[in-house]
């Protein structure tokens, strides 16, 4: 009503930033005018939080913050009430109070959506502070496979600057020309790229539903397969994205070259690639036009399997081109000889049957030959995180331990074994630190349910083997498995 705006009105001149000649002074910004609280005033933040109140009583998750505090640029010289603010002062101030105040009513689970890096007019910004990103988005892209780059600009950047965990709107947020706004190449390939992000969102102008692209829903099912993908990383996810957030670095690490302050400040530099390791053991190498050709250069000290092809193994240290990827594939590649924590999903059935939706697949391809344990740690949540160790006291014998989790039924997935392994022994913890070897069920249908018992099935895939262990129940116990030569 006219009432409550010019309430409002009267309070956004109290409670504003004023100019260098102290006037209160309004910013024109996307949605008209407006004013920039001035945090550094009590009564001006108490105002504002009796404002954000009305919201957080209907226990809201977070926020969307979006990138309003470089208009404070529009002021030159912005003065509060304990005088200058600079640009960075105030975006610290903006995105910092939402994020704390929220968090400070509702818990410790509540965040807010907002900017990492992103441009402003030609050069590149911080825009919020490393603390409150524990997922945001690098802004607004046009729909073009341009965009997509420029988003994957901003992709670098973030992960330089140690921003943990980041995404972009598929297909770009901007409208473009057609009924559509944008190709159906590109809202596949800028699908795919979100999936194989820390955070995977769809949204902006015109059309970004999937089912809208085709006749014949070949758009629907490549985006639904990569969403069901993005949910079966949950956990590595998860695990990386809470290290880097503690450790202050990305969860994304470009191959790109970041040596000259040109690529530091300006939006069109031009990176010699936008490959990214995701986590330590993901290496991804976005399609950035419409060729579907890329070439990679693969990190050296390992070798690296393509998702999709699990016989493609690539070494580390050599460079390849890939042409004519199918619109359904996209090169991602995991590292070979670590074992990779996957969410079953419903939508993935795990042995040739369904009902294992939120198992873990530990999934290893050519465990890596060492004597001395390896081992890889998940974070899960509502509980303990889960150590997966595997190492070879011999060399004809592959053991594997993971550690125990109240909640969590597992599977392990053990491909390209050089010789043909049966399982010799599966044995659990106790809780009087007792190796106690469980029973092997001649099929999935009679593992027992209320106590331990395992089954192994081999695949039709040559030197390829899935072994299924029966975990229920067993709060307190590690399971240890043992593969030997035949």
């Amino acid at each position: 009503s006219d009432v409550v705006m010019r309430f409002c009105l009267t309070h956004i001149r109290t409670y504003t930033h004023r100019d260098v000649l102290g006037r209160q002074s309004m910013i024109s910004w996307w949605h008209g005018k407006g004013g920039l609280i001035d945090y550094s005033d009590p009564d001006a933040l108490h105002w504002w939080h009796s404002q954000m109140d009305k919201a957080i009583s209907l226990g809201i998750d977070g926020w969307k913050c979006d990138g309003t505090d470089p208009y404070i640029l529009e002021l030159v010289f912005a003065f509060g009430k304990k005088g200058l603010v600079t640009r960075k002062q105030y975006s610290d101030a903006y995105y910092g109070d939402f994020f704390d105040y929220t968090r400070q009513k509702l818990g410790k689970d509540r965040l807010i959506m907002s900017r990492p890096v992103d441009g402003f007019d030609f050069i590149f910004l911080d825009y919020s502070p490393r603390h409150v990103v524990l997922s945001g988005w690098v802004g607004d892209q046009d729909p073009t496979f341009q965009g997509l780059q420029d988003a994957l600009k901003r992709y670098l950047q973030s992960a330089w600057q140690g921003y943990a965990n980041f995404g972009s709107d598929i297909g770009g947020y901007r409208s473009g020309d057609g009924v559509l706004g944008r190709s159906k190449e590109l809202l596949v390939r800028w699908a795919q790229l979100g999936a194989f992000s820390p955070l995977m969102e769809n949204g902006g102008n015109k059309e970004h539903r999937p089912w809208k692209f085709d006749d014949n829903n070949q758009t629907l099912n490549i985006y639904k397969k990569f969403v069901d993908i993005h949910y079966q990383l949950v956990d590595y996810l998860l695990t990386v994205g809470s290290e880097a957030y503690e450790h202050n670095k990305s969860s994304i690490l470009p191959l790109a070259k970041h040596e000259s302050l040109i690529e530091k400040l300006i939006d069109d530099f031009k990176p010699d690639t936008y490959n990214y390791l995701l986590g330590p053991n993901i290496l991804v190498a976005p399609i950035i036009s419409n060729s579907s050709t890329v070439t990679i250069e693969f990190p050296a000290g390992n070798s690296w399997v393509y998702w999709f092809n699990h016989s493609a193994v690539h070494q580390g240290g050599t460079k390849a081109e890939f042409n004519n990827i199918p619109l359904e594939e996209f090169p991602v590649f995991f590292k070979n000889g670590t074992f990779l924590p996957l969410r079953v999903t419903q939508a993935t059935p795990l042995l040739g049957r369904a009902g294992f939706t939120g198992y873990q697949l530990w999934s290893v391809h050519s465990p890596t030959p060492s004597s001395t344990p390896l081992s890889s740690f998940i974070r899960r949540e509502g509980g303990p995180g889960v150590q997966i160790t595997h190492w070879w006291p011999s060399g004809n014998c592959l053991s594997i331990n993971i550690t125990a989790h109240p909640n969590l039924n597992s599977v392990v997935e053990v491909q390209g074994l050089k010789q043909r392994h049966e399982l010799k022994e599966a044995k659990v913890l106790t809780a009087s630190k007792q190796w106690v070897s469980i029973p092997r069920a001649t099929s999935i249908d009679e593992l027992k349910q209320n106590e331990p018992s395992y089954h192994i099935q081999k695949c039709n895939i040559s030197q390829h083997y899935t072994l299924y262990v029966h975990l229920q129940l067993l709060v307190g116990c590690s399971v240890q498995f043992c593969f030997t030569v035949l």
